[in-house]
């Protein structure tokens, strides 16, 4: 792979990501970023070839292009591995909306459980409420005659046997509780509430299931709203006990349910379509996206252990950060910021671009070539500018290679340094001898000239 580099691309890699320690650290890195990572996501000095590259105009699209198509599928990739870890997109919008149309279905049931049934007596809850109003004043009192009057049959003083009058008469009061502000009214109603739908309890025994059905569905709704919110940062962040304590009681039934409610269920659900929501909005800001998952403590990372498993929970924030390195990568990478890490492989270039000095001994002025040497100084140093510029295409471009092309970059660097070193060994013998044998061959020839 890297046998048709120039010499000084070779030596540049030998010398600076060829280690065996750097290659073992790099390795270690991709198996934990997986097949999307770069060489410049791990190594300073490949970030900084990429950088060198990317301020070129030959290699710029050899570089930046590889960035911008990786951070283009960020996104999905994201969504990928959530869906591998926490599960699919719940659409918290599309399951509340089935809540409510299953809970409105529920509902009405009620009318007809109650239609029909035979007559029971409510005079016992009509004589309570008669028996508190007096000892009431203001709004509490007005509300509770109001309530107490619906007990009575249509235009008459007699209170109704038919459950269907009570039933009404209790779901009057929770219209008129939705919209109570005032906390003494709102106790007395939802008392004469209790009394009325302990009796229809009994009145109509088919009431509670449906009741608790209803109730569920409610829960259930709730617990999705509240879960889009448990990643909420700030002074109002939920306390991970407090999450544990509504994920065990969201599990409890109630009323005369039997088995688990699945309030905590959607809470999860509420949650995963709020990671979702973020990845669909903030794919292209990692550091929004981080603020909004993660959060700035550890929090988070704790509330969705308790909620997906402490491993599936680390395996998607790590999955963020990866998005986030990657990102960074690119941003260090295409800005202008940052120009440190190009330093070393732009003075790396600098001296490759270093023409070699042509002898000035007295000949070249005895035989009237100034002008030649200065035409080969001209010749020499073009060479060696586009010399420089080709180390840059060869080099810049391998820092961001991905996948089978990067590991194949690594298995050859591994065998790049001991190679090297044989190079250097017979360059240097090769230079002893040229040396010793009077040092013509240690400058360039002009056209056209030989060695004697």
């Amino acid at each position: 792979m890297l046998a048709d580099l120039t010499t000084d691309a070779r030596n540049w890699l030998a010398k600076n990501v060829s280690d065996a320690d750097k290659l073992a650290a790099s390795r270690d890195r991709f198996d934990k970023l997986g097949s999307e990572a770069m060489p410049a996501d791990v190594s300073p000095e490949w970030r900084g070839a990429a950088k060198s590259g990317a301020t070129r105009e030959p290699t710029r699209s050899k570089v930046v292009d590889p960035l911008n198509e990786r951070g283009s599928m960020a996104g999905a990739r994201l969504r990928s591995d959530f869906e591998t870890n926490l599960g699919p997109d719940p659409v918290p919008s599309a399951i509340d909306s089935e809540l409510d149309a299953a809970r409105e279905q529920v509902e009405n049931l009620r009318p007809a459980a109650v239609r029909g049934q035979p007559p029971y007596d409510f005079t016992s809850i009509a004589n309570d409420l008669d028996n508190s109003i007096p000892y009431l004043r203001d709004d509490a009192q007005g509300k509770l005659v109001r309530v107490r009057n619906m007990l009575n049959d249509f235009g008459k003083d007699t209170v109704a046997s038919d459950p269907a009058i009570a039933f009404a008469t209790r779901d009057a009061i929770d219209g008129i509780l939705a919209s109570e502000k005032n906390s003494k009214v709102i106790s007395v109603l939802k008392n004469a509430r209790g009394t009325i739908d302990d009796a229809l309890a009994r009145a109509v025994p088919e009431m509670k299931a449906i009741d608790a059905q209803v109730d569920e569905l409610g829960r259930q709704r709730a617990g999705l709203a509240q879960g889009q919110s448990v990643l909420a940062d700030g002074p109002r962040a939920m306390h991970p006990t407090e999450l544990q304590e509504k994920l065990v009681a969201g599990a409890e039934p109630q009323g005369t349910l039997i088995g688990p409610s699945a309030e905590s269920a959607r809470m999860r659900q509420g949650t995963l379509g709020d990671i979702y929501r973020a990845v669909g909005t903030e794919a292209s800001d990692m550091n929004a996206l981080r603020k909004i998952v993660r959060g700035k403590g550890d929090w988070n990372r704790e509330k969705l252990g308790m909620m997906f498993g402490p491993e599936k929970a680390d395996a998607s924030l790590n999955t963020i950060d990866r998005e986030a390195l990657f990102a960074d990568t690119a941003n260090g990478v295409t800005s202008a910021a940052d120009a440190a890490r190009q330093a070393g492989f732009e003075k790396y270039l600098g001296e490759v671009s270093k023409a070699p000095e042509i002898p000035t001994d007295k000949s070249w002025t005895d035989l009237g070539l100034t002008a030649a040497r200065r035409l080969a100084r001209s010749l020499i140093e073009g060479n060696a500018g586009a010399h420089a510029a080709r180390v840059a295409d060869e080099v810049a471009p391998l820092s961001v290679l991905r996948g089978d092309q990067r590991d194949a970059l690594m298995e050859a660097l591994s065998r790049l340094g001991p190679e090297n070193i044989i190079d250097q060994q017979r360059m240097a013998l090769i230079n002893a001898l040229v040396q010793g044998g009077g040092g013509r061959a240690a400058y360039p020839l002009l056209p056209g000239e030989e060695h004697k």
